[in-house]
């Protein structure tokens, strides 16, 4: 299969590298003329031109994987949806959480029809990007997509604590509390912050894990609380996987044109799902 990358970035570059590790790939640089000779596109653009490199594709019947964000605003990521459906097209969204080990192992092995709270921490993300692109769309996004994968459930309720602490354009540290049907979630996401922390923490009825992504672990708890916790039992779970999420989510991608899977993991419905809440997220 012939895949074209669109955007040579850094993202983009690192995207490049690893399709061409098992396909055929073609690097297209956002200036550059196109002239569509490949079997679909990743595009790892700027996310303002998502809206239009998408849809000239999919017009075309191009399966489309989109780096997050989709796009801008809802209004324009459900139109992309739209054309996808209307063209019987595979579009995906680049959630990459949905593809690493400790969330695979979430969704198989943990209860998550017992979770009562979710908690994430992403911060000292990096370089803080210039734009009017808040922290919603660049780092809350993932959150969203990784819970929607593991419950699929409608927002009912967020509040919203902001600060900025840089002079940069939106506000660099947030924490949303979100309540679901089922269960509530607190999201932090920042770009200053003393220390790297990639990781989730799911409480439920009887178990509880943290998973941290600087280390590919799951520390899983059992027991529950009387007058205090109570821990039946304790273990670490570390994966050792050679495939990167990255190489899952394009292999994911492949194989969902080939079986004209228009529903994967982070594909349409997931899309629309993901950005209605993320609506919600950012309007508070």
């Amino acid at each position: 299969m012939r895949i074209a990358v669109i955007g040579t970035g850094r993202w983009g570059t690192n995207i490049a590298n690893t399709v061409e590790q098992k396909y055929d790939c073609v690097r297209i640089d956002l200036g550059d003329s196109v002239n569509y000779d490949y079997d679909a596109a990743i595009i790892a653009t700027p996310a303002p031109t998502h809206h239009f490199l998408a849809n000239e594709h999919l017009a075309k019947s191009i399966p489309v994987l989109i780096e997050k964000p989709v796009s801008v605003n809802n209004e324009t990521v459900q139109h992309i949806c739209d054309i996808a459906e209307k063209n019987n097209t595979v579009c995906q969204a680049g959630h990459i959480l949905c593809f690493t080990p400790n969330t695979q192992w979430i969704k198989n092995n943990y209860p998550l029809d017992t979770l009562r709270m979710f908690e994430s921490r992403r911060l000292n993300w990096g370089t803080i990007p210039q734009g009017d692109v808040d922290l919603a769309l660049h780092l809350g996004v993932h959150d969203l997509g990784l819970i929607d994968y593991l419950k699929g459930e409608e927002i009912k309720s967020v509040q919203r604590f902001g600060e900025s602490t840089t002079e940069c354009i939106n506000q660099d540290y947030t924490v949303w509390k979100i309540d679901y049907s089922s269960f509530s979630a607190m999201l932090h996401a920042g770009w200053h912050y003393p220390q790297k922390c990639r990781g989730i923490t799911l409480v439920g009825e009887t178990q509880s894990i943290f998973a941290d992504d600087n280390t590919d672990t799951v520390d899983v708890y059992e027991g529950r609380y009387l007058n205090s916790l109570t821990t039946d039992h304790k273990e670490t779970i570390t994966h050792n996987e050679e495939l990167t999420p990255l190489a899952k989510q394009i292999d994911n991608f492949v194989f969902s044109i080939m079986t004209n899977n228009l529903e994967s993991i982070n594909g349409i419905s997931h899309i629309r799902r993901v950005y209605n809440n993320l609506e919600k997220l950012r309007n508070v």
